[in-house]
C-alpha cells in the first residue's frame, strides 16, 4: 500500500520497529528463550531460531562475514559471534527501518514535492565524489518508506538517498 505523505509510513515503521508485544515476550518466557529487551522483529527471530530445531530439524545457520560487517557499519554493538543469519537479518532490517523513518521525519514528503536522489559515485578523472543526483516528484510512500516518483517505470529511491530540492 501507497500513502500521499510520509505520516503513516513513518507510524508503521516506528510500530515495526518498537518494542516486543506482551504475547511475544510471554511466547519467549515460557520457552525459556533468553532475550534483552530487543525489539519486536529481533525478538521474533530469536523465538523462531529457538524453535527452528523442533519445527524444521536442524539448527539455525550462523551469521554471515557480509552481515557482522554491514551490522558494523550500521554501529551494531554485541553478540555479534554467535548470531544466526536470521535475527541478524531482523537486526539490520531494524535499523535501516529506523533510519527511512528518520529520514522521512526529516523531509516531510507529499506527493508532489520535489526531491534530489543522491548518487554519490566516484569522479573518476578527479578521484573525488560527485554527486550525480537527479531532481525527481514524489508520487507516493509505500508502507516501508520507499519513495515513488512521478514517470512509471518503478522509479522510486530509500528516502535515506534523497535531500529536498529546495525548490519547493
Amino acid at each position: 500500500m501507497t500513502y500521499a505523505d510520509w505520516r503513516e509510513p513513518v507510524r508503521r515503521l516506528r510500530d515495526a520497529t518498537g518494542p516486543a508485544s506482551e504475547d511475544l515476550l510471554a511466547v519467549a518466557e515460557k520457552l525459556g528463550c533468553a532475550h534483552a529487551n530487543e525489539p519486536h522483529g529481533v525478538l521474533a527471530a530469536i523465538v523462531e531460531d529457538w524453535l527452528s530445531p523442533v519445527l524444521r530439524g536442524a539448527q539455525p545457520l550462523l551469521v554471515t562475514e557480509k552481515q557482522l560487517a554491514f551490522l558494523e557499519v550500521l554501529g551494531h554493538v554485541g553478540g555479534l559471534p554467535g548470531m544466526s543469519r536470521a535475527v541478524a537479518s531482523a537486526w539490520i532490517d531494524h535499523y535501516l527501518s529506523l533510519a527511512t523513518a528518520d529520514a522521512l521525519e526529516r523531509l516531510q514528503l507529499s506527493a508532489g514535492d520535489t526531491v534530489r536522489v543522491i548518487q554519490n559515485d566516484a569522479d573518476p578523472e578527479a578521484g573525488e565524489l560527485a554527486d550525480l543526483g537527479r531532481v525527481v516528484t514524489v508520487s507516493s510512500i509505500g508502507g516501508d518508506g520507499l519513495v515513488y516518483f512521478r514517470g512509471g517505470n518503478g522509479q522510486c529511491a530509500w528516502p535515506t538517498r534523497l535531500r529536498s530540492d529546495g525548490t519547493g
